[in-house]
């Protein structure tokens, strides 16, 4: 069973498409805490939140993740 945290999927796909789709999330969030990091244009508000966010899905999201993909591959 995939585990969805925030938005849906807009459609039910092969195994192959939710890989994709969660590997770009990866890609996603990996820029988000880049761009915490170096940006200087940013709100501190701005900052804090994509702090905020990347860290919610490095702790809580990605370990659902590797366990989805693991039972699925298996």
């Amino acid at each position: 069973m995939l585990t969805t945290i925030g938005r849906k999927s807009k459609a039910a796909g092969d195994l192959v498409d939710h890989l994709l789709e969660c590997h770009e999330r990866i890609r996603r969030f990996v820029r988000l805490a880049e761009s915490a990091g170096r940006r200087d244009d940013w709100s501190v508000t701005d900052v804090v939140d994509a702090c905020e966010r990347s860290e919610r899905y490095f702790t809580e999201a990605l370990f659902l993740h590797v366990h989805d993909e693991e039972e699925s591959i298996l």
